[in-house]
Parts: C-alpha cells; sequence; structure tokens
C-alpha cells in the first residue's frame, strides 16, 4: 500500500487524477488507476470513459494497477493489485498529442464569481462550447479538470475530437471526450 497525507508535495495532484470515477461503471480498467513506470517518465492515469487524467509523478511507484482503499481530504490511500494478468489499460499515450490542433482557449482556469460567490469556470466554458458547434462537454468535467489549482491552455481540432488540456511546464494533462447535442 501507499499512502499519501495533505502534507506530501503530490498529494492533491494524486486527489486530482482520482477524482475521475464513475461508480456504476463495472469496466476493470475504469476500477483503477494505472502507473506507468517504465522509461524516462512515470505517470498515474485514471479514466472513465469520458475522461482521462494523467499525472507525472515525482516518486517511485511499481508499474501497474492501484485499487483506491481511501480517498479523504486528509489521505490517499493506494493498493498495488496483486492478480493483474487479465488487467489491460487503453491506449491513451496518442491522447495527448496537439500537433495539428488548433488553440481553442488560453489559461483556462476556475475564477472567483463575487455574485454567486463561489468558484467556478462558467466564462471559459461558454468559449469551449461555442467553438464546439453541434457537441459539447460536461461541465462537470471541466469543473474537475480545474480543480486542485489546475490552469491549462485547450487544444482540439473540430468539435468531434476529443480535447486535450495541457499547459507547458504542468505535470498534469486531461483529455475530455465530447458528447453530441
Amino acid at each position: 500500500m501507499i499512502k499519501f497525507t495533505k502534507n506530501n508535495p503530490e498529494f492533491e495532484s494524486i486527489k486530482w487524477v482520482l477524482q475521475v470515477n464513475r461508480k456504476k461503471d463495472e469496466r476493470k480498467h475504469t476500477k483503477y488507476a494505472y502507473v506507468k513506470a517504465s522509461g524516462e517518465d512515470k505517470f498515474i492515469v485514471k479514466t472513465d470513459g469520458g475522461r482521462l487524467h494523467k499525472y507525472k509523478l515525482e516518486i517511485e511507484m511499481k508499474e501497474g494497477f492501484y485499487e483506491v482503499i481511501k480517498n479523504s481530504q486528509l489521505e490517499v490511500i493506494l493498493g498495488y493489485v496483486e492478480e493483474q494478468e487479465e488487467l489491460s489499460y487503453p491506449d491513451y499515450e496518442n491522447l495527448f498529442e496537439i500537433e495539428g490542433m488548433e488553440k481553442k482557449a488560453e489559461d483556462v482556469e476556475m475564477k472567483w464569481n463575487k455574485q454567486l460567490n463561489e468558484w467556478n469556470c462558467y466564462s471559459d466554458y461558454a468559449v469551449i462550447i461555442r467553438a464546439m458547434k453541434n457537441n459539447t462537454i460536461s461541465y462537470e468535467y471541466l469543473r474537475d479538470v480545474l480543480s486542485h489549482n489546475s490552469c491549462f491552455d485547450v487544444h482540439f481540432k473540430d468539435s468531434e475530437s476529443q480535447q486535450i488540456y495541457k499547459k507547458d511546464g504542468s505535470s498534469r494533462e486531461a483529455v475530455l471526450m465530447p458528447y453530441q447535442i
């Protein structure tokens, strides 16, 4: 088991990845977080089929699937899944390629709204969905991407392709899949 507490510098980013969770989905690759630890870069990723969050790890972790044992405001506990033979993770590496994509929004982040007395991203959401024509994205998914002090640029080819959220120098990336309206 690996335990992250609020004092750990990676705590907020691990929580950011683990918020991708669809409770009623029984597909095995959506139930677990996946750690890629081979090669130069080490990542933890989680998907629910409609979005994927990816974080570049600073710590060493064994490659494979991890079950979320506890995810609270104070700590996160991940348990390594011993039976991994039947598990496979979707190919996510190519999802983050932005070559040939247009930057549709820059420095998208949560902003304080005095009138509503809350943090939100309504104005950036409006810019993004206007650029999408016949499709949209979930406001909840966008809010989750921008949570935990995240700031991204938004890239996509057209209204039917996935949206990529990344920022130069950031260790976090996300992909949101659009749906037709």
